[in-house]
């Protein structure tokens, strides 16, 4: 038979196991709080919030948790702050299909607008109901605009 432990080892090991149940449900509940707000911000990039399926809501999650992933998108971010490429825009003769959401709130239609004026070659257009990501929130008009473009320009 198997010795059985002392009164104190017992002890010790019921509070380890308390401690280990707090943790487990502490940073269960911060990262509930965590997966809800970057369901929301997810959401908040479409016009149509189902849109956010529990995928989209997982990579970026993960995207978040990974911490080369979030340094790189931080670093992204500042850098497009950091430099305004209105300078640069017209010196840019690339034929250029601007698509966007007439309903983006992340980036709104005035730069939508902006960049149409500032790139010699491009054509700007809209779908409706559609926020910041046209080509998952609307894939079939996306691409049919793109088509079409590419059609017309002998691309």
């Amino acid at each position: 038979s198997t010795p059985k432990p002392s009164s104190a080892a017992s002890d010790v090991y019921k509070r380890q196991c308390d401690t280990y149940k707090i943790f487990i449900l502490f940073f269960t509940r911060i990262n509930n709080k965590w997966i809800v707000y970057i369901k929301k911000k997810s959401e908040a990039v479409f016009y149509d919030s189902k849109i956010a399926t529990k995928e989209i809501v997982d990579e970026v999650f993960e995207s978040v948790n990974d911490r080369n992933k979030l340094v790189r998108t931080l670093a992204l971010a500042k850098s497009a702050i950091r430099h305004n490429m209105a300078n640069d825009l017209p010196k840019m003769n690339t034929p250029t299909a601007i698509i966007w959401g007439k309903q983006d709130t992340v980036t709104p239609p005035s730069v939508a607008k902006e960049f149409n004026t500032l790139l010699p070659d491009s054509n700007l257009y809209w779908i409706d109901k559609c926020g910041h990501a046209p080509m998952m929130e609307h894939p079939y008009e996306f691409n049919k605009i793109l088509k079409d473009w590419l059609g017309n320009r002998n691309l």
